[in-house]
């Protein structure tokens, strides 16, 4: 298996640890191996994780041009048969990504042409070192002025105390929280040591900023505890969230889609549930 890393800060980024953690398994069911390409200068501690997170082999070169397809923004990968009109192709990557405006999850194929691509949105997987003594292969570049069609004129890199990514707890808002009572599902994260989130609705309604959307166009969160303050459970925002151990929801809904997803659910209007809730947890 090959999985196409990303080079971030003069080492292996997050999301490239992840797929590797996720690769190493799917390599060992099939008897195989992973390799690792990785593309860039300065690549020491790049080439050092790699091999801390599964590789076997790893292609250190330009990023070479492909000529077979790509499944983009995955939330999951698989090792497993497909039959077509009578002919079963055996064991080779089902590729799973939201389709039809992230109303549903279809499963890609690549049965002709090799090798299959998928790329995967960060905190899908979890990173799992499985350590390898990793063969480090060399590969020549020769690039011209011409190849080099992109220039990075600055960075601009903007710091927070936790990644909301990385939170281990997360109190996100949706279309249920307005302008008024937004400030309730800041109060209710205080206490709790969280972060604030928001769905995309909440976002679009200018309750709060993009960068703390949750959701297949924002972040993917993975927090012990994820709280849902009038979010609907929209399916594109489930998928930022899904792999939260702990969903509390809020919504006065009752047959919101949230509630198919929490592990435990209160049904009644945010104005209401969420003071209750911030009262009970300042409480000596």
């Amino acid at each position: 298996m090959l999985v196409v890393c990303e080079f971030a800060d003069g080492g292996l980024a997050a999301v490239s640890a992840e797929l590797l953690s996720r690769a190493r398994p799917l390599a060992d069911e099939l008897g195989g191996s992973v390799a690792a390409l990785i593309a860039g200068d300065g690549l020491d501690r790049a080439i050092e994780d790699a091999a801390t997170f599964g590789a076997d082999l790893e292609l250190v070169a330009d990023d070479p041009r492909l000529n077979t397809g790509l499944a983009a923004d995955c939330t999951d990968l698989e090792i497993a048969d497909w039959t077509r009109r009578g002919h079963t192709y055996k064991r080779f990557l089902h590729q799973v990504r939201p389709a039809m405006g992230s109303s549903v999850l279809a499963t890609c194929v690549c049965p002709e042409t090799r090798p299959q691509m998928a790329s995967v949105l960060p905190g899908v997987f979890s990173s799992a070192p499985a350590p390898r003594n990793a063969h480090v292969e060399s590969v020549a570049v020769d690039l011209l002025p011409d190849d080099l069609v992109v220039t990075v004129i600055d960075r601009e890199v903007q710091h927070s105390d936790t990644k909301l990514s990385d939170a281990p707890i997360v109190v996100a808002g949706g279309a249920g929280c307005s302008a008024d009572n937004w400030h309730l599902v800041e109060e209710l994260a205080a206490p709790l040591g969280g972060r604030v989130a928001a769905s995309r609705a909440a976002v679009e309604a200018g309750r709060s900023e993009r960068a703390l959307q949750v959701g297949q166009i924002g972040t993917t969160v993975k927090p012990d505890l994820y709280v849902a303050c009038g979010v609907s459970g929209a399916f594109q925002h489930v998928i930022g969230m899904r792999p939260a151990k702990t969903v509390v929801a809020m919504n006065r809904d009752p047959d919101a889609t949230i509630f198919q997803f929490a592990h435990y659910g209160v049904v009644g209007d945010v104005a209401d549930t969420l003071p209750r809730q911030i009262v009970a947890l300042r409480s000596p």
